[in-house]
């Protein structure tokens, strides 16, 4: 049985990516895409942003500025962005289960924080917002080292193969959403112990209701 859900941010609970179109659109020449369009999408959501990375030889210190600069022009925008649909009413079921909620996100407290107050979701016990783009296995072990949890009683929801990756890693569960950034196809093609592909697949996944 599980104690503890933790869940990404961007594309899994958060519905962010028009508002990181939208960056990227608006400061393509700033972070050295001068192309970025539907293209790019296709192949980021059918390879993941690892494989993206290598395919388009991207070097370490502009995903760096990226990461850096997006976060802070990502604070402007986060008042537009929406959950994805259901995702507060089965939040607060889980809620009232007596599991315990967080997130790990590469995004910025702040920023979640900020989306969080703005859409009156008050079910996350605790939020963390820091770590690389690949760093989610150090911040999960963290979270289990600090919280004195056994990796049998943690899961984790997530919707790209890093998430997959990082919780295979330290030996957790983990549930792969289909709504969220990456591809279906890819997800499975990563074997997630479950993939859920709608809010009540994840319900029903824990066993609760």
């Amino acid at each position: 049985m599980f104690k503890e859900i933790i869940f990404d941010f961007d594309g899994t609970v958060a519905d962010s990516f028009g508002a990181m179109m939208e960056i990227f659109e608006e400061h393509k020449q700033e972070f050295g895409f001068e192309k970025f369009g539907e293209n790019e999408l296709k192949i980021y959501r059918q390879l993941g942003v690892a494989e993206l990375i290598k395919k388009r030889n991207i070097s370490v210190w502009k995903i760096l500025k990226i990461l850096r600069v997006g976060k802070k022009l990502m604070n402007q925008k986060i008042k537009s962005v929406k959950p994805f649909k259901e995702m507060k009413q089965m939040l607060m079921k889980l809620k009232k289960k007596g599991l315990v909620l967080g997130i790990i996100s590469t995004n910025s407290e702040k920023n979640i924080s900020k989306f969080l107050k703005k859409n009156k979701i008050d079910v996350f016990d605790y939020v963390v917002g820091k770590g690389s783009l690949f760093g989610k296995t150090r911040v999960i072990k963290n979270i289990l080292k600090t919280r004195k949890l056994n990796e049998e009683e943690v899961l984790y929801v997530g919707d790209e193969v890093r998430d997959i990756q990082a919780c295979k890693k330290i030996g957790i569960k983990i549930a792969a959403v289909t709504w969220g950034f990456s591809d279906e196809k890819l997800l499975t093609k990563n074997k997630p112990d479950y993939l859920i592909k709608n809010k009540e697949d994840l319900i029903k996944t824990l066993n609760l209701f």
